[in-house]
């Protein structure tokens, strides 16, 4: 590739292109967990070579454990989110082994928001037998949607339960999987939804 100033105005524009491309992609830091220990809470959660992508998923097995990014995003009340995520389950799972994907606000102390279903804010999938092929689950908050943001947060994380017993005698065949996970600003500019943009 020689540079020119017709290719280097060209190349500009592609650099540009791409800057639009992903305004409205993830708020999430590493979403596919390519630096997991760096930017992930996983607690017994291990990294397998499960996913689509082949960058690895998060799996738990044995007992429920919750997933949560490190980093706290800023949130605006006033503008609306997407969070999402993308699970499976072995064949062997117990029907009464489920998952929650959420948000978690923090207020400006950096403690927890309680909602007024449970501890977190529940999108996309709460008490949910997920499927044994991969599946995305999302949900929306925020402006414009059925649950605002709460006045008093500052920030929030996004975080899932995997594997979680909804009995509490719920059998511990088998595993839960996560291959991304992260909050996106739904109102951004957003060209394209490609797995290998973060």
């Amino acid at each position: 590739f020689a540079y020119s100033a017709a290719n280097g105005a060209a190349l500009a524009g592609r650099i540009d292109l791409y800057q639009v491309a992903v305004k409205g992609n993830s708020l999430t830091e590493d979403p596919q967990f390519r630096a997991v220990t760096e930017h992930w809470d996983r607690g017994a959660a291990t990294l397998t070579s499960g996913s689509v992508f082949g960058r690895g998923a998060l799996r738990a097995t044995g007992a429920h454990v919750p997933v949560f990014s490190r980093a706290a995003i800023a949130v605006d009340p006033a503008r609306k989110y997407r969070v999402s995520a993308r699970f499976r389950r072995s064949s062997d799972a117990p029907a009464q082994r489920v998952v929650y994907l959420f948000a978690q606000f923090l207020d400006d102390a950096g403690a927890n928001i309680t909602s007024g279903g449970g501890t977190y804010w529940y999108f996309g999938a709460a008490n949910t037998v997920p499927n044994e092929a991969w599946t995305d689950y999302t949900g929306v908050f925020g402006a414009g949607t059925i649950t605002s943001v709460p006045s008093n947060a500052r920030s929030m994380k996004v975080g899932a339960l995997l594997f979680y017993d909804s009995t509490g005698s719920a059998g511990t065949a088998g595993w839960h999987e996560v291959e991304y996970m992260r909050i996106t600003d739904a109102e951004g500019k957003q060209l394209q939804e490609l797995d290998d943009i973060d």
